[in-house]
């Protein structure tokens, strides 16, 4: 699934920190204008996903996109929209962040 900063700002930033934290975006390597997730379910699941990382607070955020895996964890709860788009972007980071 093609994700962008229009048509999913947070999970953009998402990806972004990702790619930050992992030295993939630097002086050298810019940043890419579209990530695409390995997702090939219903496109509203991304959407929902969306909806449920605006309604982070900063800490929490951050948290989700580069913490530690317990931070992750803690963050994501029994809450299975993250816990999908958890899992979607941890098979995005081993597949190289693509």
């Amino acid at each position: 699934m093609r994700i962008t900063c229009e048509s999913h700002p947070y999970l953009f930033m998402v990806c972004e920190s990702i790619m930050h934290d992992n030295g993939a975006i630097n002086r050298v390597e810019p940043a890419p204008t579209a990530y695409h997730l390995p997702y090939y379910g219903n496109s509203r699941d991304m959407d929902l996903a969306e909806l449920q990382l605006a309604a982070l607070t900063s800490e929490e955020f951050a948290d989700f996109a580069i913490g530690e895996e317990s931070e992750q964890e803690r963050v994501v709860g029994k809450n299975v929209v993250l816990l999908l788009l958890h899992h979607v972007l941890n098979i995005w980071f081993e597949e190289g962040m693509q």
